[in-house]
């Protein structure tokens, strides 16, 4: 009796790049040579690495977005020490992500509570360097104001709260840095530019605000005797 032959299988084993659209996608194109197959074969490639990038993206996104939240929790618990640690490994890890850039925020907040103005001024001025998002930029403008301040940098100061003006998306905002720039450049003894900043809130707001206010008391005060605009 003839004895059976015993085939052996095996499995071959899977590769991370068989699961890779755009491995996939280039040895596609390597197989297929006519022209026209290739240039749509192309499209598909571009195609699978925006994909592929996109997906990677909200990933970044995503865990940056957990190491902030884990980040606010152990600062709002105390421990800013802790907190300035993994903030900082946040920002290196997730820079340019919304978290990340959220994170250099609330860093700078932690190194001014703390009384590290020095090291909050180096890190709001590269973050402003870098090109932030529009929504932090007047924070980051604001805190960098808050720091110059502290370090009695008093011209610097204001013209960070000027820059923070200009990018505040919102009237009551810009009228709250403003009266900033005004009372900086007081102290830095430069009158004129206090007078325009006081002016622009009190031009362009409502007489109920309480930046007007407070822009019209800063002006009798340096003008006395003169009646402020809009009165």
């Amino acid at each position: 009796m003839a004895k059976k032959r015993q085939v052996q299988t095996s499995q071959a084993p899977v590769h991370t790049e068989e699961h890779d659209p755009v491995v996939k996608a280039v040895e596609w194109t390597k197989s297929h040579r006519n022209p026209l197959i290739a240039g749509a074969a192309i499209v598909v490639v571009v195609a699978a690495s925006v994909w592929f990038m996109v997906t990677a993206q909200q990933r970044k996104e995503v865990f940056a977005a957990a190491g902030l939240s884990n980040a606010r929790a152990i600062a709002d618990a105390g421990n800013l020490a802790l907190a300035a640690s993994d903030l900082s490994q946040l920002v290196l890890t997730y820079g340019g992500t919304a978290a990340g850039e959220e994170a250099v925020i609330l860093l700078a907040q932690i190194r001014l509570s703390e009384g590290q103005t020095e090291s909050a001024i180096e890190e709001l001025s590269r973050f402003i360097e870098s090109g932030p998002s529009d929504q932090f930029r007047a924070a980051a403008y604001g805190l960098l104001g808050n720091s110059l301040d502290q370090a009695g940098r008093y011209a610097e100061a204001a013209d960070a709260f000027r820059n923070a003006a200009s990018a505040a998306w919102y009237d009551f905002l810009r009228a709250e840095y403003l009266i900033e720039v005004g009372r900086l450049s007081e102290l830095a003894g430069d009158t004129s530019a206090a007078v325009a900043a006081y002016e622009d809130v009190i031009t362009n707001l409502p007489d109920e605000d309480e930046s007007v206010i407070a822009a019209r008391v800063r002006l009798a005060e340096l003008r006395p005797g003169q009646v402020g605009i809009g009165t």
